[in-house]
């Protein structure tokens, strides 16, 4: 629950941006169950799309761009997005691509590690995530969308997930 309650305020944080993935409410399936309403993103998400289509550089430059963007927009709004990888990045009916999943996400006051823990997709965390420096961490977003960029380019997206113990 209070994973979702934090996904909500970013969100809500990140609404009315062409690169978020948009907010359109909160619905409760049971008595202890909720649910976030999200904006359809009819093409999947980016890894699942390069699986089975071919790009061009205008494509791949776009994509970059409008990421960059959307994280921007995260930056001016005081989230670290922290998960940032293809499978977090959906595309609309028109190839727009989105962030999403601001589970793991934190609002640049609370960059602290919850219980000691650091989670997050291997190859696209940086030394600083995983800091309890906090100067160190706040360049982590960068680092994260210049490996992705550069992974992206390559499409070279071999993914190991991990969650660190304490």
């Amino acid at each position: 629950m209070d994973l979702l309650l934090k996904e909500y305020s970013n969100y809500l944080k990140l609404r009315n941006h062409t690169n978020v993935l948009k907010f359109y409410g909160v619905i409760r399936d049971d008595k202890y169950t909720f649910s976030l309403v999200l904006e359809y993103a009819s093409n999947g998400n980016l890894s699942s799309y390069l699986k089975t289509h071919t790009v061009d550089w205008n494509f791949k430059s776009r994509v970059c761009r409008d990421i960059a963007l959307g994280l921007m927009h995260c930056h001016e709004n005081n989230v670290l997005h922290f998960d940032l990888k293809p499978e977090n990045i959906l595309l609309d009916k028109n190839l727009i691509p989105k962030l999403a999943d601001f589970g793991i996400s934190k609002t640049k006051s609370r960059m602290v590690l919850d219980n000691g823990k650091a989670g997050g997709t291997l190859n696209y965390v940086a030394p600083e995530r995983v800091s309890r420096d906090l100067k160190m961490r706040e360049l982590f977003e960068k680092y994260v969308f210049f490996n992705f960029f550069f992974n992206f380019l390559k499409r070279d997206f071999t993914l190991i997930t991990y969650q660190q113990s304490s």
